[in-house]
Order: C-alpha cells, then structure tokens, then sequence
C-alpha cells in the first residue's frame, strides 16, 4: 500500500489515465485481502470506469473479476454473479480462456 498511494497521486498528478487505473485495480486488490470490500470497491469501480473510456477490454475482465470477489465478500452475491458474468463475457471476447474459465 506504501507505494500505491503515491503511484496514484503522480498519475492523478499527470492524468496519466493508465496509470491511475492500474493503480486503483492494485489499491482494489489489496483493500480486499485487508478485508474492506468498500474500499476495495470504490477503487474498483474506478479503475473499470477508466478502463472503459480506454476501451481496454482485458482491464475491464481484470477489474471485473476482482470486484465480483469484493462484492462477494461483502455478502452482494447478485452484484457478484453481475460482474462474474461480464468477466467471463470479456475474457471469452478477447480470447482469454484462463481468464474465461477462472472468471
């Protein structure tokens, strides 16, 4: 976490919008091995809007299986199986069966 919140100021900093969603896909993963599945999420659906405006399908999937897992650990389990789903839709559009598989 010591290094995430400054690689997010400096993209924030330089609107380095690649930056900042891959930092706040990193930040994700961490809140929810920290056990705080908001924050997790907040950071998480962040980065997916950015990786939206980027159109950059594999860090949609990304994102989105992470935040199915957030969700699931905060007891969302209809907005877990939402973004579980479009995961699975994602790696299968871009060609990542292990992604489509483990989605």
């Amino acid at each position: 976490m010591e290094y995430l919140q400054p690689a997010l100021s400096k993209g924030r900093r330089s609107n380095d919008l690649w930056l900042i969603a891959h930092t706040l896909e990193n930040l994700g993963l961490a809140f929810s091995r920290l056990g705080q599945p908001e924050k997790a999420v907040a950071s998480l659906d962040e980065a997916l809007s950015i990786f939206r405006m980027l159109a950059y399908p594999f860090g949609q999937a990304l994102v989105l299986d992470r935040l199915a897992a957030a969700h699931l650990s905060a007891e969302r389990f209809n907005k877990a199986i939402e973004a579980g789903l479009e995961a699975t839709a994602l790696h299968a559009a871009v060609g990542n069966q292990l992604g489509e598989a483990s989605a």
